[in-house]
């Protein structure tokens, strides 16, 4: 996946699941259904991935007001481009691929490295940096009060 740009996560109620939308910077959509299994697990791994980040020197607390400060920018660009973005590519479809399975791991250059493995046994690689670990971690937390879901998030 290229350049990420936007992202979005929001409860469905019909689905009882979480839907997990990518907008890339060449115009690309990617979707993903999320259920409760697997936020657990999801939510479990960035919670260890932010400990390892900060254990090794990454100023933790910057990247999460990073993250807020990026948070209160999509929505202002949200409100402001709700007619302007203009998606040109759907390449896994417009129907959210169900995941069974994400992988995170980092390399030697301090990137982040995600691996979102589908049922339909499709993969999404895609590298980035801990803010979007930190902004990824906040939807989860604003999402998962829509739920009815038994998830305590810590």
């Amino acid at each position: 996946m290229s350049n990420l740009e936007q992202l979005k996560l929001s409860f469905d109620p019909v689905q009882d699941r979480l839907v997990l939308i990518f907008f890339t910077k060449d115009f690309s959509e990617f979707r993903f259904w999320i259920t409760r299994r697997l936020v657990r697990k999801l939510w479990n791994a960035l919670q260890q991935l932010q400990n390892t980040l900060h254990k090794s020197g990454i100023e933790q607390e910057h990247e999460v007001e990073k993250a807020k400060q990026h948070v209160q920018q999509e929505q202002v660009q949200k409100e402001a481009s709700k007619y302007g973005m203009q998606v040109s590519r759907n390449p896994l479809g417009t129907d959210p691929l169900l995941l069974m399975q994400v992988k995170i791991g980092t390399n030697d250059q301090g990137q982040i490295h995600f691996t979102f493995e589908s049922t339909a046994g499709t993969n999404v690689d895609f590298t980035t940096d801990k803010t979007f670990v930190s902004l990824l971690s906040q939807l989860i937390q604003k999402a998962i009060p829509h739920t009815e879901w038994d998830i305590t998030l810590q």
